[in-house]
């Protein structure tokens, strides 16, 4: 059940407020399911650095960015220092 070989990869997107989560699972992280998911959101999206959601952020039907994306500190470039 759990051996390597060919098999699907699959994304868990979870979108939070104070008050509640969502969680959604596709088969994609591409441009066209950020849009899905992030729809039309207007605040802050913390994330990795993956492209798709700087293209969405820049999408925005009258040239303003629709959200702030803020990058998550795990993944950036420093993130393998070790801190003490």
């Amino acid at each position: 059940m759990l051996s390597k070989g060919s098999g699907k990869k699959w994304y868990a997107w979870t979108v939070a407020s104070p008050r509640a989560v969502f969680h959604r699972i596709f088969d994609s992280r591409s441009t066209a399911t950020a849009r899905e998911v992030l729809g039309d959101y207007h605040g802050n999206v913390v994330a990795d650095g993956y492209e798709p959601y700087q293209t969405v952020a820049r999408a925005g039907p009258d040239g303003v960015a629709r959200y702030t994306l803020a990058f998550c500190w795990a993944h950036s470039p420093g993130s393998h220092v070790i801190r003490s």
